[in-house]
C-alpha cells in the first residue's frame, strides 16, 4: 500500500486533536496535504467536523493566551508546536468555506481576530483570506440545501446572519447568494420536484421574514407573478403557489402585487384559498388607509404635538422630510440592525437623523416596521432611548395611537390572523413604550382603552 494511501486510513481512525497534528507533521514532510485533509474531512463529517475544529481552535488560542503570559515562551519537549500563520490560514480558509451557521461564522470570525492579537503577522494571512466572493462559494451552500445537509430554517438563518454581520465580506456573499438564486429562475421548471418544492419554500421564506432589502423582495414578488401568468407551465405554477403560501399573511403590504394576482386568468377559480387571503389582505389595507368610522378618530385625543414640545433645540423646530439618499441610507441602517452592531448603527442614524425629520422618521419606523417585526421592538425601543428626545418620543407615540386606531377603524374588521397580528404586535409596541416606562396611558385617551379593550374582547 502507498504511503499515500496509508496517511488517511490512519486519519481516519484517529480523535480529531490526533489526527490534526498528526496531519500537520506530516503536512510539513510534504507527505500529504494538510489542506486536503480537512476539505476531505468536511465532506464526509459535515458539521460536526467543522465545529470539532472550531473548538480545536479556540482551546489552541486559550493554551497561547496562556503561554504567553508565563515568563518564558519555551515549547516543553512533550507539547505539540503551536500552528504557524500559515497553518492557521489553511485551516480558516476551509472553515470559511464550510459554515453552515450564523453561529460557526460569528465563531470564525472571533477567531480571526483572537489569532490577529496573539500573531501580528497573521494579518496577511488574514488578507489571503479574504478571497473575493465567487458563484462556487454561493453554489456550494445551495449544492448543502439540495443534498439535505442543511435545512430551508438553517438556510435562512445563514442569510440573515451574513446580512447582520458587520464585515464586508459577508455583505458581499449574501448579496451573491441572492444573485444566484435570482438568476437560478429561467431553469426552476427544469428542477426535479423535490429541488423546486425546497427553492418555492426558501423563496417564499425569504420574503416572509424579511430576510431580503426592498428591491430584492419586489424582484422576488415579479418572478412569482411571472411564475403564476401561465398556468399551463404546471412547475412554475406550483413554484409560484407553494412560494406565495409562505407569506400569504403579509400580502397586504404590497397591494399592487395582490391585485395583478388577482388578475391573473384563472387564478381565483384554481387557487380559492389564496384568493380569498388575498382579498382579504386588501380589505386590510384599505381599512388601514381610512380615517373615520364608527370609532372616531377625532373625537379620541392623540398625543398632543403642540408648539412647546416641539422645541428640540433653542428654536422651533421646522418639520421637513430627508432627501432621498437620507432616506435610502436610514432604510440600510434600520434594515441591517441587529444585536451586535446596534451601538454602531445608533451612532450611524445619529448623524443623518435631523430633529426636523423627526415625524417622517416616526411614520417610517411605526408603519414599516412595528406592525411586523415583533422580535425586533426591543432594538427599535434601544434606537430611541439613545437619541433621548422628548420631540421624537411624541411623535412616535402619535404615530403609533394612529396606527392603532386606524386599523381598529372599520366595521368590517375581521379578526382574523392578520387584523390579530398586526394589532397586537402594535399593542405591544404601545406598552413597551409607555407602560414598561411607567407612562400610563391617561384618561384623556379612554376612548382608545376601550376600542381596544373592544378588540381585544372580540379575538
Amino acid at each position: 500500500m502507498q504511503e499515500q494511501e496509508v496517511f488517511p486510513s490512519i486519519l481516519d481512525v484517529l480523535p480529531l486533536h490526533f489526527a490534526v497534528e498528526f496531519a500537520l507533521e506530516a503536512n510539513g514532510q510534504k507527505r500529504i496535504s494538510f489542506e486536503r485533509f480537512l476539505q476531505q474531512r468536511t465532506s464526509i463529517q459535515g458539521d460536526t467536523f467543522v465545529q470539532d475544529c472550531l473548538d480545536y481552535l479556540s482551546q489552541k488560542i486559550l493554551a497561547e493566551t496562556a503561554s504567553t503570559q508565563q515568563e518564558f515562551n519555551a515549547i516543553k519537549p512533550d507539547e505539540p508546536a503551536p500552528l504557524s500563520s500559515k497553518e492557521l490560514g489553511i485551516f480558516l480558509k476551509v472553515m470559511s468555506n464550510s459554515v453552515t451557521s450564523p453561529h460557526q461564522l460569528e465563531q470564525i470570525i472571533q477567531l480571526q481576530n483572537q489569532f490577529l492579537l496573539l500573531y501580528p503577522d497573521f494579518s496577511t494571512m488574514v488578507d489571503g483570506l479574504q478571497t473575493p466572493v465567487s458563484e462556487e462559494e454561493a453554489n456550494a451552500y445551495y449544492e448543502r440545501l439540495y443534498t439535505g445537509r442543511l435545512s430551508v430554517d438553517e438556510m435562512i438563518n445563514l442569510l440573515k446572519g451574513l446580512k447582520k454581520s458587520e464585515g464586508t465580506r459577508e455583505h458581499q456573499l449574501f448579496e451573491c447568494m441572492i444573485d444566484v438564486l435570482f438568476d437560478e429562475y429561467p431553469f426552476f421548471s427544469k428542477y426535479p420536484e423535490k429541488e423546486l418544492a425546497i427553492t418555492s419554500t426558501l423563496f417564499g421564506q425569504l420574503i416572509q421574514q424579511d430576510v431580503m432589502h426592498d428591491t430584492q423582495i419586489d424582484r422576488a414578488l415579479l418572478y412569482i407573478l411571472e411564475a403564476l401568468r401561465y398556468p399551463a407551465n404546471i412547475k412554475m405554477t406550483d413554484f409560484g403557489v407553494q412560494a406565495l403560501t409562505q407569506f400569504e399573511y403579509r400580502l397586504s403590504e404590497w397591494p399592487q402585487f395582490c391585485l395583478n394576482v388577482l388578475q391573473l386568468p384563472g387564478f381565483v377559480d384554481s387557487q380559492p384559498r389564496l384568493a380569498n387571503i388575498i382579498k382579504a389582505s386588501q380589505k386590510v389595507k384599505q381599512r388601514q388607509s381610512k380615517v373615520t368610522s364608527h370609532i372616531s378618530i377625532a373625537c379620541i385625543k392623540l398625543p398632543s404635538l403642540s408648539k412647546t414640545t416641539m422645541l428640540e433645540m433653542d428654536g422651533y423646530v421646522k418639520l421637513s422630510n430627508p432627501d432621498q439618499a437620507t432616506q435610502d441610507h436610514i432604510s440600510s441602517i434600520i434594515n441591517y440592525l441587529a444585536v451586535g452592531n446596534i451601538g454602531s448603527k445608533i451612532e450611524e442614524l445619529k448623524k443623518l437623523l435631523s430633529s426636523m425629520h423627526y415625524q417622517w422618521f416616526s411614520k417610517y419606523l411605526v408603519n414599516k416596521y412595528i406592525p411586523s417585526k415583533q422580535d425586533l421592538h426591543a432594538l427599535y425601543a434601544a434606537v430611541l432611548e439613545s437619541i433621548d428626545s422628548k420631540l421624537l418620543d411624541t411623535f412616535v407615540l402619535h404615530e403609533t395611537f394612529s396606527s392603532i386606531l386606524t386599523s381598529l377603524n372599520s366595521s368590517n374588521i375581521s379578526f382574523g390572523p392578520i387584523d390579530q397580528t398586526i394589532l397586537n404586535n402594535l399593542g405591544s409596541w404601545l406598552g413597551r413604550i409607555t407602560l414598561a416606562k411607567n407612562k400610563p396611558i391617561l384618561d384623556k385617551h379612554m376612548a382608545f382603552k376601550v376600542s381596544f379593550v373592544f378588540y381585544v374582547l372580540k379575538i
